[in-house]
């Protein structure tokens, strides 16, 4: 029984804090209600004031009057119309009518009165901070002009006062002291004014100086106003971009997928959505400044968006490019080949810095801006292509016959170690200019034997099988697996020798003893003609007598 009663009372208290609320109510009503009749009065007041201006502007006569009149009574509209706009925004509790005259002017657009209106902040606040300066130059101006007047009157009536009088007709006499009394009236006016604008000049210069404010005061001032206001609106803006980096990370995290139809989506949401971070940043920067009711930063950073707009303007057409090669649409694409600074590339990942692979090139990996690809095209490349004629730690034949070890290979220079010890540089294009034979993929040595024609009568059967088998014998002791095949041909019958073809094919493991190999054919070929007792011949002059 208790608990229902209780209950009861208790719903019947609630309305009443509701009831207490509502108290103010009457006395913000009674403010306004004073207000209105407060505007009510002037409104009859300048009424009243229109009707004598009306009635003024019939009665005059000259134009300069009618005009004066003219600008008075428009000025007076305006206040009267705003009068009754008050009223009425009172009446309704801030809502008014639209008048065909506000339609209008809201149809009208002019820019240069919005981009005054912009700028009009900044104007302000630049005329405060040179206003006490402006002004001191005015005074100062003033006084020098009044200066230089007093001295030319004051020359003037020195002039009069010597003058003689004498021998003057009354009337001339007459003119003669109106004249001075006019210069007179001059000096004394200059001197007031003077007067006047040098004790202008020492209040403002007390002033100033009843107003100055220590360096402490004016950075105290600075931090906890109007820097505090920057640094809450760059926080801001830094806050929602990288939360929204965050948020997209996070995203594509949970996506995943490497496939390339899944990377190319994924890649057009990430600009979409970087580009929508960076417009929250920009609101949040203005929602900063436009809380904190600085209308002077807010116009600094609509004029500085607005001069990155025009100045980036020409560079759309590019960023158009960009944005294609970005999202896998353009001339370069991943996973395909192209051409930069004389070497060959795969396209790893395109990004704002583009990641490109050549696997002979020390630290294989190069990036690049994406802007550099915009003149390149790629085209797709088989397993077995060719990246660079050689490798580094490979051997090489150089055209004049030098073999020589590559030791670095990077994308501006090839550094060579040639016998003996010495390193040659070559710039990339200088050394593919070279055309270098790569000899640790393999290489063949050749060179020519020959013997007397006493062994004539074995020159194509005995000869040529016995110097094989002794060459391939000496050699396989040598670079075992290194020989892959060695023959020997009858080549020709010279002069004085029957000359024989020695070629010796060998794999990449014996590069290095390349310039070996070739002396060692020739040794084991004159070690054969040693064991089988042939004749090595040598070149004679033959003298014919006629």
């Amino acid at each position: 029984m208790l608990r229902p009663l209780l209950l009861l009372c208790w719903l019947l208290l609630l309305p009443l804090p509701c009831l207490a609320q509502d108290a103010p109510v009457t006395t913000l009503a009674q403010d306004s209600l004073l207000k209105l009749n407060e505007i009510h009065q002037d409104l009859m007041q300048r009424q009243q004031m229109l009707a004598a201006l009306e009635e003024a502007l019939k009665q005059a006569k000259t134009d300069k009057r009618k005009e004066l009149l003219k600008a008075q009574l428009d000025e007076s509209q305006k206040q009267l119309v705003e009068q009754e706009r008050a009223f009425e925004m009172i009446m309704t509790g801030g809502e008014t009518l639209i008048r065909p005259e506000d339609e209008a002017e809201k149809k009208k657009f002019d820019w240069q009165n919005e981009l005054l209106e912009i700028v009009q902040p900044i104007m302000s606040e630049l005329r405060k901070l040179t206003e006490q300066q402006r002004k001191r130059d005015n005074l100062n101006k003033r006084i020098e002009f009044h200066e230089s007047r007093l001295a030319t009157i004051n020359g003037a009536l020195e002039h009069l006062q010597k003058a003689s009088t004498q021998g003057l007709s009354e009337g001339a006499l007459a003119r003669f002291k109106e004249i001075q009394r006019g210069w007179q009236n001059q000096r004394a006016t200059h001197q007031h004014l003077l007067g006047v604008n040098r004790l202008q000049l020492v209040n403002l210069e007390q002033d100033a100086a009843k107003k100055e404010k220590s360096v402490r005061e004016k950075l105290h001032e600075f931090l906890f106003g109007r820097g505090l206001t920057l640094i809450l609106a760059l926080g801001a803006a830094l806050a929602v971009y990288l939360i929204m980096g965050l948020m997209r990370a996070t995203l594509q995290r949970a996506l995943g997928g490497r496939n390339a139809q899944r990377r190319k989506i994924q890649r057009v949401m990430a600009l979409s959505y970087q580009s929508i971070a960076a417009l929250f940043a920009l609101i949040a920067l203005f929602y900063v400044f436009n809380m904190r009711g600085d209308r002077a930063l807010q116009a600094v950073a609509i004029l500085i968006v607005a001069a990155m707009v025009w100045l980036l303007r020409t560079s759309v057409p590019g960023y158009v490019r960009e944005v294609r090669l970005l999202l896998n649409l353009g001339e370069v694409r991943e996973g395909e080949r192209i051409h930069y600074k004389n070497l060959p590339w795969a396209v790893v990942s395109l990004n704002l810095h583009t990641t490109l692979r050549n696997p002979c090139v020390q630290g294989e990996l190069l990036h690049v801006p994406l802007s550099v690809l915009l003149e390149l095209r790629s085209r797709p490349f088989t397993a077995d292509e060719a990246w660079f004629p050689c490798a580094m730690q490979e051997y090489i034949l150089l055209p004049d016959g030098q073999p020589a070890q590559v030791m670095q290979i990077t994308d501006e220079q090839v550094r060579i170690r040639l016998e003996g010890g010495a390193i040659k540089t070559y710039d990339v294009p200088s050394f593919l200019a070279t055309q270098p034979v790569n000899l640790s993929h393999g290489f063949a040595v050749e060179t020519h034997f020959g013997v007397d024609y006493h062994h004539l009568n074995h020159a194509l059967t005995q000869i040529p099988q016995q110097l094989e088998q002794g060459i391939k014998a000496g050699l396989l002791q040598r670079y075992g697996e290194g020989l892959l095949a060695l023959t020997v041909q009858f080549e020709r019958a010279a002069d004085s020798s029957l000359d024989y073809r020695i070629l010796a094919q060998f794999t990449g493991s014996v590069a290095a003893r390349y310039t070996e190999t070739s002396r060692d054919l020739q040794g084991l070929a004159v070690e054969c003609a040693i064991t089988h007792g042939w004749q090595i011949p040598y070149r004679q002059l033959v003298i014919h007598q006629l």
